[in-house]
């Protein structure tokens, strides 16, 4: 048999049918491969998904934007009205067109969202004068079976950014917490709170991953996750630039967040884009913390405004382009890293990432 280059091969049927006959590939593997070469069939099949999820985001903020037009116009009775039937109706499509089927779990994601308008009608109808935290943990209580029985991860990720709502309005609840120290910074104590929740949602993603549940391994997933801890971390330090006696423990936090996930995801999970992200974030806060003590030694020495404002834009200038530049060098010598140990892969492995991560229809 004439050798097998699989990386350079155009993708054929009687390609992948000697791969597989050779060991090289497992039926699962081969299929896979099929679903995402670019034939007409593929490219139909992705076109329908894309038209069906935008016209169902379009459905639901139409319905968001017709409550608040006529929200003055509708009596209490009609405001309750339409939200539960909205929810009914979705849950009834998706049980005539399978709750395992990509249309029916979006109908869910549809219903949940409803169940949450229908709840803050609900709250302004009939005021409690409780806080909002309460409709939030009510919204996520109420949407979490949905959750569980769906497995779908646009599902989850709104029920996890109900939690953190919820979690943000926890901190302004006065429960007698306020005087003790770590309690009385609700500046930047919620926002730890939300990196380190979605920071455990990350690490139950990456888990579940590993013990093969698809529904979890798409890959938009993991930046979504990174992006919002990164996120949190990065404004928590820069709400500590201007407290401080609480600096040094925001650049702490931030730099180990840093180095602890660059090393999970170029050594234990090799991802690129989660590398670059993390690069960009660091890069980001090396910058801002450079303008802050710029600022705060030309505030220090009394300089006047005109020199002082030349200063920190040349300093400021060049700093950023080294710090950019070397990251980019840097993120350039990694992908080369990765390129080369994912050529050393053997190609079914890679296969069956795709699979768990890709195809899926339901996801």
């Amino acid at each position: 048999m004439a050798e097998i280059n699989s990386l350079d091969a155009p993708v054929s049927d009687d390609g992948l049918a000697v791969l597989e006959r050779a060991g090289v590939l497992t039926p699962e593997a081969r299929q896979s491969v099929k679903a995402w070469r670019l034939t007409p069939d593929n490219l139909a099949r992705d076109a329908g998904r894309l038209l069906l999820i935008v016209g169902s985001s379009f459905a639901v903020i139409g319905v968001v934007l017709f409550f608040g037009l006529n929200w003055d116009a509708m009596g209490a009775i009609l405001q309750l009205a339409v939200p539960q039937a909205l929810i009914f109706g979705c849950l009834y499509i998706a049980w005539k067109t399978g709750a395992g089927s990509l249309p029916g779990k979006i109908c869910v994601l549809a219903a949940s969202v409803f169940a949450g308008i229908w709840l803050a009608i609900f709250g302004v109808l009939f005021p409690s004068g409780k806080d909002v935290f309460f409709l939030f943990v009510a919204w996520a209580v109420l949407i979490s079976p949905w959750v569980l029985a769906m497995r779908f991860a646009p599902l989850w990720l709104l029920w996890l950014g109900i939690l953190n709502a919820a979690l943000g309005r926890f901190f302004s609840l006065d429960f007698g917490w306020h005087h003790y120290w770590w309690w009385n910074d609700d500046d930047i104590l919620p926002w730890l709170s939300i990196a380190a929740l979605n920071a455990f949602a990350l690490l139950l993603r990456e888990r579940n991953c590993a013990r093969n549940a698809p529904w979890l391994a798409v890959r938009w997933v993991r930046p979504v996750l990174l992006t919002s801890v990164l996120f949190c971390l990065s404004f928590a330090l820069i709400i500590t630039l201007f407290k401080t006696s609480l600096l040094v423990i925001g650049i702490i936090v931030h730099t180990v967040a840093v180095i602890f996930l660059l090393r999970i995801y170029r050594r234990r999970i090799p991802d690129f884009l989660s590398v670059s992200l993390t690069v960009l974030d660091a890069s980001i806060m090396l910058v801002v913390l450079m303008v802050r003590g710029l600022i705060a030694v030309v505030e220090s020495q009394h300089w006047q405004d005109i020199l002082a404002f030349i200063v920190c834009l040349g300093v400021a200038g060049v700093f950023t382009i080294g710090i950019f530049a070397g990251a980019a060098f840097w993120l350039k010598r990694i992908h080369a890293e990765m390129r080369q140990a994912q050529a050393q892969t053997p190609v079914e492995e890679h296969a069956s990432e795709r699979s768990e991560v890709d195809v899926p229809a339901d996801a």
